[in-house]
């Protein structure tokens, strides 16, 4: 559970990055991925956890906030907007001064143009069953879904979270 003081940081942390302008964020473009934490300073605050603990912090919270995001992408550009919280940069974590994995808001404002070649696979690659831990110990895991890129070339370097049954992310499931 992430106490109420991380809560209020994590707050303005949604503020300082500005995440909370919903319509420079979900605004039409090619496909972005807009990070939670754009400095590891901003995230002084989480400086008395490990790396590890850091990254479940900011991923749960992603989480949670990817909820807020959906809700404000137009109704009527819906079906064709893919967004999930993308997880990078893990190799971070075996540096001699690790920093944790980042999530970031992985936008995609038209699937139709963009996505024709992507491809996911439900996550079992053991740093996606990491994050599924991580959102089954806050509830979350019957709210979101951990995928991983269906690509096989080389090891998947993202992690990736939706909204469980998205019928937007379900449809990019090969299998």
């Amino acid at each position: 559970m992430i106490s109420d003081e991380v809560v209020a940081q994590l707050q303005k942390l949604i503020v300082r990055e500005k995440l909370d302008d919903f319509a420079r964020l979900l605004e039409p473009r090619e496909l972005d991925e807009v990070p939670l934490v754009s400095r590891y300073k901003h995230i002084q605050f989480l400086s008395r956890l490990s790396a590890v603990e850091k990254a479940e912090v900011l991923t749960v919270w992603a989480a949670r906030y990817l909820i807020e995001v959906a809700d404000h992408v137009d109704p009527q550009r819906r079906s064709n907007t893919v967004i999930m919280v993308s997880i990078i940069r893990w190799e971070d974590l075996d540096d001699s001064m690790p920093e944790p994995p980042l999530p970031n808001f992985w936008i995609c404002s038209d699937k139709k143009r963009d996505l024709a070649s992507f491809g996911l696979t439900v996550g079992h690659s053991s740093r996606a069953q990491l994050v599924m831990m991580w959102l089954r110990n806050e509830g979350l895991d019957g709210r979101f879904a951990v995928y991983e890129s269906a690509s096989t070339e080389g090891d998947s370097k993202r992690v990736y979270i939706a909204l469980r049954d998205d019928p937007t992310v379900v449809d990019l499931l090969v299998p």
